[in-house]
Parts: structure tokens; C-alpha cells; sequence
């Protein structure tokens, strides 16, 4: 929704010789002056069509470390009011819990998310593919990085996740528990000098969903390739050159209906004080 006022608060306390435990609170209100004048706020629940004009996200998070192992846990919620004594929805939740090990050159990060249907906040909690800050999924993921000696480090990952929902969404869209999405990623970072280095890397994303017609199964497939090349002059001045090749196939799904493939170029400069 579009927001005219927030506030909150965040909290951490510290846990001796584990780590951190936070809590955040965030309340957002937004087109009040129609509310007021008895008009429909205009923002709508996807579930109950039900108007709201109010949004609290409520948190907690845990990050540290347990015997030698990075923990990271968080766990979201947030609700829709009509007024700020009305609830219109209750909403949906996200938690997410995963695992952290090095040992030698090497690192790997193992988890499990979920993240439901009419979840929102603001921010950002992930991406899969150009999907970004992704709802109504569930499942595992993991990343690894593996130092090769001179300067060359390989990294990758995958996520592997199907439908928050026994049905698509419960009648309003999205993914059913019996849509899957699959998703992989593989880099190289090879350091040209201390001063410069350069990207290579792929990504790719299978879906497994209805198709447009819903008489069957189609796995649309995207994938992204990636060039990089960055160069650091000071500590704080830096420069970053992307160019990245999508290919998209649609294969007959609703869940992007342009097939396409084409390349994009991006620059950034970057000076901190």
C-alpha cells in the first residue's frame, strides 16, 4: 500500500558466548484521509476483498554461533487493519532458520524458509530468479564457497521449493503445494590484482506449474548469465560493470506468458564518505 506514516522500534539483547536476540516492531498507515471521510481506503486483502488502511509487522531473530556452527534464525509476521482497532486480516508469517560451517577453504550454509501467501513488509528476503522478495513458498536451501588458491574463489547454491498452499493460493492466486520451483547458481571470483576482479557466473530456475489452460503440468526455465567486473581505486571510491543475458522460455504456463531472451548492461560508482 501506498504509506503516509510509520513508526516502530527494534531491541537486541545480547546472550554471553552465543549471540544475539532481536525484536523489531513496525506499524505503517496509509490513505487515512479517505478512511476519515468514510471512503474505502482502496487497499484490499487478496483473501476476504476485505479493505484496510493499516499494516504491524512483528519480528524476532536470533544470530550467533553454537558449538562452532553460525546460527541465524527469524521469524515475521504481519496483519491488516482497517482501523487501529479492526483487524481486516490477519495475515500471514515467514520464518527462516539455517546452518553455517568453515572448515579450511571451504563454507557451506544449509536452511529451511517459509514464507506465506499475504506476507508483506518492507526490505527485502530474498530472490529466486528475477522473483524478487518471494511469497507463498516452502523448502530448503543452501550456499557454499570454495577458496581455489590464487585469488580464484567458486561459489553456488540452490533452493528448492514448492506452494505455501494445499490449493493455488486458496482460490487468489499464486502456487499450489503442487507447484515446484527448483532454482541453482554457480560463480567464479578471480582476482585480477589486489586492486580489480572479475564475476563469472550462471543461474538457473525451473518451474513446474499448471499451464495456461490448466490441463497439465509445464516447467517454464530461466536462466541468467553473468559477467562482472570490479575495480576498487580507494577504500571508499569504487567502480562495478555488470553485463547479464536472460533467457526466458514460457513453455505455455500463466506464470510469465512472453518467452524472450536479450542482455542488459548496468555500471555503478560508488564514493562513501
Amino acid at each position: 500500500m501506498a504509506v503516509e506514516q510509520f513508526g516502530g522500534g527494534r531491541a537486541t539483547i545480547g546472550v554471553p558466548k552465543y549471540g544475539t536476540i532481536g525484536a523489531t516492531y513496525i506499524a505503517f498507515s496509509g490513505n487515512t484521509n479517505q478512511a476519515r471521510a468514510g471512503l474505502s481506503p482502496l487497499f484490499i486483502n487478496p483473501n476476504n476483498r476485505a479493505d484496510f488502511n493499516r499494516v504491524y509487522v512483528y519480528g524476532v531473530d536470533f544470530s550467533g554461533a553454537v558449538a562452532g556452527i553460525g546460527v541465524n534464525a527469524s521469524g515475521t509476521k504481519s496483519d491488516t487493519y482497517q482501523s487501529s482497532d479492526k483487524r481486516a486480516s490477519k495475515g500471514d508469517g515467514a520464518w527462516d532458520v539455517n546452518l553455517a560451517y568453515v572448515f579450511g577453504n571451504f563454507n557451506i550454509l544449509g536452511g529451511y524458509k517459509e514464507i506465506g501467501t499475504l506476507f508483506g513488509a518492507p526490505g527485502y528476503w530474498g530472490r529466486i530468479g528475477a522473483w524478487t522478495n518471494p511469497t507463498d513458498i516452502k523448502g530448503p536451501y543452501f550456499n557454499f564457497g570454495y577458496a581455489l588458491g590464487g585469488s580464484v574463489k567458486l561459489e553456488g547454491g540452490g533452493q528448492f521449493y514448492k506452494g505455501y498452499d494445499k490449493d493455488a493460493a486458496n482460490g487468489f492466486g499464486g502456487l499450489s503445494s503442487n507447484d515446484k520451483i527448483n532454482n541453482y547458481k554457480l560463480g567464479l571470483k578471480y582476482g585480477l590484482t589486489s586492486s580489480s576482479n572479475i564475476d563469472l557466473g550462471a543461474e538457473y530456475t525451473q518451474y513446474d506449474v499448471q499451464n495456461a489452460s490448466l490441463t497439465g503440468r509445464v516447467k517454464p526455465e530461466e536462466i541468467f548469465y553473468n559477467i562482472g567486473y570490479g575495480y576498487t581505486f580507494t577504500p571508499e571510491t569504487s567502480f562495478k560493470l555488470l553485463y547479464q543475458v536472460v533467457d526466458y522460455k514460457n513453455k505455455g504456463s500463466l506464470f510469465d506468458t512472453v518467452s524472450g531472451k536479450g542482455g542488459v548492461a548496468a555500471a555503478q560508482f560508488t564514493v562513501k564518505f
